[in-house]
């Protein structure tokens, strides 16, 4: 195997990042308040496609644990393999390639993100998107140059992408583009999707209590009595806690950086772009979701990012078993904004 495999969890502090949500050098972390390390007796690292880091927790002993990481890394892989948009032989880029000439037939691990992609396409009223990528490539380019895209540019490209634009047929597993600029690029939900597959293994296997993560999306079961406890710590002081609450189990993600931005002109722009209007957000807060699994976790944080705090919060409000927490910068003042169900969990 790639990755290590430590006995009592490798690591001796009292907790570990459980998630860093950036903010102009600032962070504001969730701490998971482990319990002791002889509670920990199985821990696994290795790196998804040999970039992202990636762990496993199973906080109870079991037969077979060796085999049990390979098996989560190999799934790991086999998912990598199918939404990799740099592979050319992947079923991604193959899709791309040919749904514009005839309808491709998909795998089920395809259809389930894409079911995916369309629920928060819905959710967010357009807000979250898999086919912004020319957006990004024209903002980017803009950067390079120096010189902001004209609107006529950016009208031509609005008006050719969307997932509208994508006929997805659910029950046959088949897609077919009908724009010529639209690529799919998967990369705000398939992290979510392997989070998931690792979690539903490790369950088929046995496990009772165990922690996904993989580059920061994270998934946690089992906690039942014994819960996992969460600290959100203050971007202003590292040593601080704001608040901490209880999570028997699901999944957490976060989406926006403020330190990502194109500079044009002597202005910033933001480097989320709104697939509506082609225009980088006004707004960047940084936005950690709460979901029941991590593909919702991991779409949801995207969106949000994109609708902003008012907008963002009204659509979690409206959704069964999400919580959010936004931050946003105020005067170069940390701002902490947050669903009513994050608020009755925060102590």
């Amino acid at each position: 195997m790639n990755g290590e495999t430590t006995e009592n969890g490798g690591r001796r502090g009292g907790h570990f990042a459980l998630l860093i949500l950036a903010i102009a050098g600032l962070a504001a972390v969730f701490w998971l308040l482990r319990e002791p390390v002889p509670n920990l007796p199985c821990h696994h690292t290795f790196k998804l496609a040999g970039v992202i880091p990636a762990e496993i927790k199973i906080y109870h002993r079991m037969d077979g644990i060796d085999r049990l990481f390979a098996e989560c890394e190999e799934e790991a892989a086999r998912c990598v393999s199918l939404f990799n948009k740099y592979e050319p032989t992947s079923e991604l880029s193959v899709m791309n390639k040919s749904a514009l000439s005839w309808e491709v037939e998909i795998s089920e691990d395809m259809r389930a993100v894409l079911e995916a992609a369309f629920r928060g396409n819905k959710a967010t009223d357009g807000a979250f998107d898999v086919t912004v990528e020319p957006l990004i490539r024209l903002w980017k380019e803009a950067g390079e140059t120096g010189r902001v895209p004209e609107p006529s540019a950016l009208k031509a490209v609005t008006g050719r992408i969307g997932m509208d634009k994508i006929a997805f047929d659910r029950e046959k597993g088949t897609v077919r583009f009908t724009n010529d600029m639209v690529k799919v690029d998967l990369g705000g939900v398939s992290k979510g999707y392997i989070v998931d597959r690792l979690t539903e293994l490790l369950r088929e296997r046995g496990a009772k209590k165990c922690l996904v993560n993989i580059g920061g999306d994270m998934r946690v079961f089992g906690g039942g009595a014994d819960p996992f406890t969460v600290g959100v710590q203050d971007p202003r002081d590292g040593n601080l806690l704001i608040g901490k609450m209880h999570m028997e189990e699901g999944a957490v993600a976060t989406s926006g950086d403020y330190a990502r931005y194109v500079e044009i002109g002597g202005k910033r722009y933001s480097h989320i772009i709104d697939p509506r209007t082609g225009r980088p957000v006004s707004h960047n807060p940084s936005v950690t979701i709460l979901a029941r699994d991590a593909m919702t976790a991991d779409w949801l944080a995207t969106g949000l990012s994109v609708l902003g705090a008012a907008e963002g919060i009204e659509t979690v409000e409206k959704m069964e078993g999400t919580e959010c927490l936004i931050i946003r910068l105020k005067e170069n003042t940390p701002e902490f904004l947050m669903s009513s169900g994050m608020k009755g969990m925060l102590e």
